[in-house]
């Protein structure tokens, strides 16, 4: 069966009068709105139009659920879809949020640098945020290649400019070590941190590595390094910075008469001007916008005159907008009567009107509604029916499939199905051939279907499509075989439940230090130290004793995730109980590795089955069943199948088997720190 299924109704499709409709419209700047397809039908039209003018398309969505969604669906027909997520800003405070979001969009902002043809997703609320602009992001990129020049000290500079964080051991993205002339640097870009060894100013080697084996994985030509925050200052730009709410916050000083509001001010100022003296701010730089001596942008700045966007039903892109700008000034409003927040900080706000206005200005766009509605924005606007509809579900019985398939080639549509797997579809091509439904393979040469024809072909896609007037029915293995098993992301609890805000936190919840046990979670506390006050974390122990934990301390406290019904024992601060639970916890686990390390050297010395490659009847079998498995059962059914492998193969280590220890002691002692072995 031919390997690139796109190929086959990117083909048929092409002579389509209302796609030609449409790219005419694009071109001439027609700017249409196209409606009737479902979601699936548009990802494919997102990219097609991608395909045919290869140049950038951004779509605008509501929200990044439904951005999400869309980028999950283009990707069945291009790699290259990307969605831009939107900031998790809490505009009350300064620490506490996680950077894993903020790298995941930097990695975004890097490929929207590239002058390549690729879709980019993001919602309304992405839109608005505020990023570097695109110059600024390309100045604080660092390439480094076997013929730079590096002087060590200038580069660590660079690298603390540039958002990274210096740690004596790389074990993160966004941080750096140096040793001697060795410097280790995670980018964000990257799924491995670089080793760069000099040989006084010159580059001797570049390397990827594992930063938890400290391995080198394999030799590199150049590197790219990019910035660690959307926003970055230099130091005399923090300077700028520092002064401009020294002088808002003076003139809030001199209206307000009320002591518990002074405090308040007083506390906000400290924490801002302390945030920008460590560059903690990049954890969140929104809030220090307003004051910053430069010209911020968002994510339309990383687009050029060529670019096509496509507006995601506009309707509900505004009324997100309405609603996010009233929760702004709610809040805004409360934190200001509190004197939590300064003046200045009422400009965070970015009004998505304003980019939707200059789009229309400046840029080439078409509008996509599921079903035609009254777009007050784009009323207009030439209109575009693309008909499309989902095909019916079939549940396994071929019969019924046969049947249909007969009719709709007697209708003279080009049908195609396709089929993730070469043996269900001969097995599918046999059952149907059997029940007089003459059906064809398609051939490594083969990219078009004729009218009357069906085929199928090899390739996965979530759902198919009907598109009557272009006399085309596309058909997925999940309307043959039954519905699709929708996993939910959960978070994983085998290691306790990270907490990344205090937002994630209850007050009565049970959490647990790495150092002091479980206790209860009791609320939020602002305590002054040296003149400056900060958020502390209140965790109440036994007999009352209460330990505040600043909030950028966070990662030494997880969520209890013991069972809903029972209520654990909360532990006395100073005392050596925690202690001698995690001594016994570790006694377990060092018996526990004696005994993995005999059996496994026993299983080594001997004579073993290797089980085969799992097979395409395996998969398919597996597939088949008919209940949603959890992650840990997908977890344990993987790491099954490779440690056995491993073992007979005589491929097994240390790592590995720290790695099965590890989900073992989380299991059985979750959630006390990991251990290693002896």
């Amino acid at each position: 069966m031919v390997k690139n299924m796109k190929d086959i109704y990117v083909k048929t499709l092409e002579n389509s009068n209302a796609l030609k409709e449409i790219y005419t419209d694009i071109k001439n700047g027609g700017n249409p709105i196209l409606y009737g397809l479902n979601e699936d039908g548009f990802a494919f039209i997102a990219s097609l139009i991608k395909n045919k003018f290869n140049k950038k398309v951004l779509i605008i969505t509501y929200d990044d659920i439904r951005g999400s969604k869309i980028n999950r669906k283009i990707k069945n027909f291009t790699e290259k879809s990307y969605q831009l997520k939107s900031k998790q800003f809490v505009l009350y405070g300064i620490e506490a949020l996680s950077r894993d979001d903020m790298y995941s969009r930097i990695n975004v902002m890097e490929q929207a640098v590239k002058n390549e043809s690729s879709i980019f997703v993001a919602s309304q609320k992405a839109i608005t945020d505020r990023i570097m602009k695109k110059k600024r992001f390309k100045e604080f990129s660092l390439k480094l290649n076997m013929d730079s020049i590096v002087d060590i000290e200038e580069l660590t500079g660079q690298l603390i400019l540039m958002g990274y964080k210096r740690v004596s051991q790389v074990e993160g993205k966004g941080q750096f070590a140096v040793r001697g002339g060795i410097v280790d640097v995670f980018s964000p870009w990257e799924d491995n941190p670089y080793r760069i060894e000099l040989f006084g100013d010159e580059i001797d080697s570049i390397r990827s590595f594992d930063f938890r084996s400290q391995r080198s994985i394999e030799n590199i030509d150049e590197c790219l390094i990019i910035p660690c925050c959307e926003i970055l200052l230099k130091d005399d730009e923090i300077e700028v910075t520092k002064y401009n709410i020294k002088k808002d916050y003076q003139k809030l000083r001199k209206k307000n008469k009320n002591r518990e509001k002074e405090e308040n001010l007083k506390s906000v100022y400290s924490r801002m001007v302390e945030a920008l003296d460590n560059r903690d701010y990049i954890d969140n730089a929104e809030f220090f916008s307003p004051y910053m001596p430069l010209e911020y942008s968002n994510f339309m700045d990383y687009f050029d005159k060529e670019t096509i966007v496509i507006f995601d039903e506009p309707n509900r892109i505004l009324k997100e907008d309405e609603s996010r700008e009233l929760e702004f000034n709610e809040k805004y409003t409360d934190l200001y009567e509190k004197k939590e927040v300064l003046t200045e900080h009422r400009k965070i706000y970015i009004d998505f009107n304003d980019i939707l206005g200059e789009v229309k200005k400046n840029l080439r766009y078409l509008v996509y509604n599921s079903i035609l509605k009254n777009n007050k924005t784009f009323e207009k606007n030439k209109k575009i029916y693309f008909e499309g509809r989902e095909p019916r579900s079939y549940f396994g019985n071929i019969k019924e499939l046969a049947a249909d398939i007969n009719k709709y080639k007697k209708e003279k549509f080009r049908i195609a199905i396709s089929i993730s797997s070469l043996e269900k579809g001969i097995k599918l091509f046999d059952d149907l051939k059997s029940l007089d439904c003459n059906i064809g393979v398609s051939g490594e040469g083969d990219t078009k279907i004729i009218s009357s024809h069906a085929i199928i072909t090899k390739g996965y896609i979530e759902k198919g499509i009907e598109l009557p007037t272009e006399k085309f029915l596309f058909i997925s293995e999940n309307e043959i075989f039954g519905r699709i098993k929708k996993r939910k992301s959960k978070k994983r609890k085998s290691k306790g439940t990270k907490i990344e805000t205090f937002t994630d936190l209850k007050i009565g919840d049970y959490v647990v230090h790495e150092y002091h046990g479980i206790g209860k979670y009791v609320g939020i506390d602002k305590i002054e130290i040296k003149e400056v006050t900060k958020d502390y974390l209140t965790i109440e122990y036994r007999e009352n004793d209460k330990l505040y934990v600043p909030v950028d301390q966070m990662d030494l406290i997880q969520k209890y995730i013991g069972g809903d019904s029972e209520k654990p024992k909360i532990n006395k601060m100073g005392g050596s109980e925690w202690k001698k639970t995690k001594e016994k916890a570790q006694k377990a686990i060092d018996d526990m590795t004696d005994e993995l390390l005999e059996l496994y050297a026993k299983r080594k010395s001997a004579e073993g089955y290797t089980f085969s490659e799992d097979s395409e009847w395996q998969k398919e079998f597996e597939e088949e069943f008919p209940y949603e498995e959890t992650e840990d059962q997908l977890r344990c059914v993987e790491e099954i199948k490779n440690y056995h492998n491993a073992y007979y193969n005589k491929k097994i280590d240390n790592n590995m088997l720290q790695k099965m220890l590890d989900n073992i002691y989380n299991i059985l002692y979750c959630p006390l720190k990991s251990v290693s072995l002896k």
